[in-house]
């Protein structure tokens, strides 16, 4: 038995060789699933990490529930352009993300639904019209001009006196979702 560096075993192998193995077919297997979007767009891996111990040298183990990132969705797999991430983080980081910038700072839609407190459809649609990232960002929507934080409280307050989500939708002129996203601290965050 090979024991170069005890990652492998015959029908046996550990969860980071696994990463190392996948990376490489993702780069240099034409047959592979995802290869267009890995080989096929010209992303490669580091000469160094062709060696597997170079790789868990410059890597080291990931924690639970990472797995391996690149922070330029279009660079190669190199010690500097390679982190390990979460699912979430690896998320945020895809190259079909719309980020919008704003007074300096480049968000992607989703962190900006959370600043602005405007949906994503909404967003979505104000970007296929053509308006300018002020505008997409700063003009309020109708759910969003009738309330203000207290407005919010009270939203909350009147769902913890069994109040029901129909009328007190009713009575602040906002949909039952708009509700149901303060009762979940989904808009209107404390």
């Amino acid at each position: 038995m090979n024991k170069k560096h005890g990652h492998t075993r015959v029908g046996h192998h550990t969860k980071i060789y696994g990463v190392w193995c996948a990376m490489k077919c993702r780069c240099y297997n034409k047959r592979f699933k995802y290869y267009a979007d890995y080989g096929g767009r010209g992303i490669t891996v580091c000469t160094r990490w062709h060696k597997f111990e170079n790789f868990l040298d410059d890597m080291g183990t990931p924690r639970i529930g990472e797995t391996l990132e690149r922070k330029d969705n279009n660079g190669d797999y190199t010690p500097t352009n390679c982190v390990w991430a979460t699912r979430k983080e690896q998320c945020r980081n895809r190259r079909s993300n719309i980020t919008l910038e704003l007074n300096g700072k480049k968000k992607i839609i989703a962190d900006w639904v959370s600043t602005t407190h405007i949906n994503f459809a909404t967003l979505r649609r104000r970007m296929k019209l053509g308006w300018s990232n002020e505008k997409i960002l700063t003009t309020p929507t109708a759910k969003v001009a009738k309330l203000n934080s207290s407005k919010a409280d009270k939203i909350r307050s009147l769902l913890a006196e069994g109040g029901t989500p129909k009328d007190i939708a009713a009575t602040f002129g906002v949909s039952r979702a708009v509700v149901y996203d303060i009762k979940h601290y989904r808009t209107w965050k404390v």
